[in-house]
């Protein structure tokens, strides 16, 4: 038997001092939980209900109803219900659904839209899993297997899009995790600059088709006055498609973040990612070439967002290119780094700039003017190119000592050419900023005599360009030869020797130079370099 009751007052005295006027249904069923019951059911009318304190710090807003036990949140007529969730009074998320299964306990739903603030800025997902339970007070995001919800999350305070399959969040800890769904062994995720563009994956959309798909949608857009959301049908018309096989390639544009496609309407939702693709593919914008990949074996997270200053520490990255035209590559320690507001980072680690390469900590790429501010350089070690005489090819020849105790400014390209679609030769450029020490304390050098707390060459601050091309007779490096009373301070330039290191050469005086702290004096022709301090000459001692 079956009952149904068209108006009734339903009374939760927990959230409500008034009645909830809905309708009724109830059926004999056979149950074997009090948890599982799907009667009796009641749905409220009224499309907005308000329970500030749904659990603490979670307030819920929609319509209303009962199944079994279990409270349901709902929206109405076109209107989905909401969370929003707080954290010391601060608003944090906005998380909407058609459906909210609320318990004692916990709530769960099956598809909901998320948008986590970040100051002004926001991450936005359109399609996930969610779980809160308030013994733990955690919150769980995790991507479903339904194509809607592969799309990347958008992530306008660091201005990148990242791909991963789920957020975790305790609340009372302060850190947000980006990590893999539960009982995965290997973590795997991606982050990609807002401007990224490649024209290879541009051009795979193409297929054997006479039109790029994105080409198809652009110019849609443009035949309806700039709309960025019209329904599958109309543009399946527009082209002479069927609205199924549209709606299967929107599927890939969906997941590659060139759109959203609300399924649930049969909309199609644009997203800046395409009109940026086309502007990119015609040469009419700069973009970039950032986009890392990061993998970790579990427990480990993908990422972490500190909560306090917005910081995103990701790991699992061995490498990041900068500049395909410049050659500019990171190798990050530990394959960290932490991201600022717009991808803006700090690392420690390695950084290969064309014949350059710099070691050291705490160095700070800035997206905006394109560098990196080098504030702890450990050492640089040079190359340069050398040409096989036999087989008339170039190799790279590193030079054998390093330039260390530095700091800095490695400026990779123009700033309004991240793309280097256009040609500028001085790039990348390097510019000191204190001075820097040659040591010559290598056991293989005289057996590692000269110390290097009395003997080196202290290098004036310089600046080296083109560091793909470098040219080592076009490089001055000034600065002072100290060797703690062998000779006097001398003022001199490193220039490359002959034995592949940074080393000087030069002629005393006609009356000598005096050496060993003035007990005796040479004459003639003096050398350091990595076979050490050596004079060809006369010495009086």
């Amino acid at each position: 038997p079956q009952i149904k009751i068209d108006s009734v007052n339903f009374y939760y005295k927990k959230y409500f001092d008034f009645p909830l006027l809905g309708r009724y249904e109830d059926k004999a069923t056979p149950i074997n939980k009090r948890e599982n019951a799907l009667y009796p059911k009641f749905y409220s009318y009224q499309s907005k209900y308000n329970i500030p304190d749904l659990f603490e710090g979670v307030e819920f807003t929609g319509g209303l109803s009962m199944q079994g036990s279990k409270l349901v949140g709902k929206g109405v007529e076109g209107n989905p219900a909401m969370l929003k969730i707080t954290q010391n009074d601060t608003l944090r998320m906005k998380v909407k659904a058609n459906d909210f299964l609320i318990r004692e306990q916990s709530i769960n739903s099956r598809n909901v839209n998320l948008v986590f603030y970040i100051e002004s800025d926001s991450v936005y997902h359109p399609d996930l899993l969610f779980t809160y339970f308030e013994d733990k007070d955690e919150f769980r995001f995790t991507k479903s297997d339904k194509y809607t919800s592969g799309v990347p999350f958008r992530n306008t305070y660091h201005n990148i899009d990242m791909n991963f399959e789920e957020l975790y969040w305790q609340r009372g800890s302060g850190h947000m995790k980006i990590q893999s769904s539960l009982g995965r062994a290997i973590g795997m995720a991606s982050f990609e600059s807002a401007g990224f563009f490649k024209y290879g994956v541009f051009e795979n959309l193409q297929g054997r088709d006479y039109m790029n798909p994105l080409v198809r949608l652009w110019q849609f857009s443009n035949e309806v006055n700039g709309l960025r959301q019209f329904p599958v049908t109309a543009f399946a018309s527009n082209v002479g498609m069927a609205p199924y096989l549209i709606r299967h390639q929107l599927m890939k544009l969906s997941r590659l973040g060139f759109l959203y496609f609300d399924e649930e309407r049969d909309l199609i939702i644009l997203r800046e990612k395409l009109f940026y693709y086309i502007d990119a593919s015609i040469g009419q914008t700069d973009y970039d070439v950032m986009h890392f990949n990061s993998r970790v074996n579990f427990p480990n997270e993908n990422a972490d967002l500190n909560m306090d200053n917005y910081d995103l520490t990701i790991y699992g990255i061995p490498e990041i290119f900068l500049s395909d035209s410049q050659n500019v590559v990171l190798f990050p320690d530990s394959n960290k780094i932490v991201m600022k507001r717009n991808r803006s980072f700090q690392f420690n680690g390695e950084i290969n700039a064309g014949l350059f390469k710099f070691y050291g900590n705490n160095f700070f790429f800035k997206y905006d003017s394109f560098m990196v501010n080098l504030q702890d350089i450990d050492s640089l070690r040079l190359s340069i190119k050398v040409e096989d005489q036999n087989k008339g090819i170039l190799y790279r020849q590193t030079i054998e000592n390093l330039i260390q105790n530095l700091t800095g400014e490695l400026y990779i390209d123009d700033p309004g050419n991240k793309s280097g679609l256009q040609s500028f030769d001085e790039y990348p450029v390097f510019t000191s900023s204190e001075d820097g020490h040659v040591y010559f304390d290598d056991p293989s050098i005289q057996d590692g005599v000269y110390d290097r707390n009395s003997v080196y060459f202290a290098v004036d601050p310089f600046t080296v360009d083109s560091l793909d091309n470098f040219n080592p007779q076009g490089m001055q490096l000034t600065g002072t030869f100290e060797s703690n009373g062998l000779l006097p301070p001398i003022d001199q330039t490193l220039t490359l020797r002959d034995d592949y290191s940074l080393g000087f050469g030069f002629s005393t005086p006609e009356n000598g130079l005096p050496v060993f702290n003035g007990k005796g004096t040479f004459y003639e022709d003096i050398e350091m370099s990595n076979r050490g301090l050596r004079g060809s000459g006369k010495l009086d001692y």
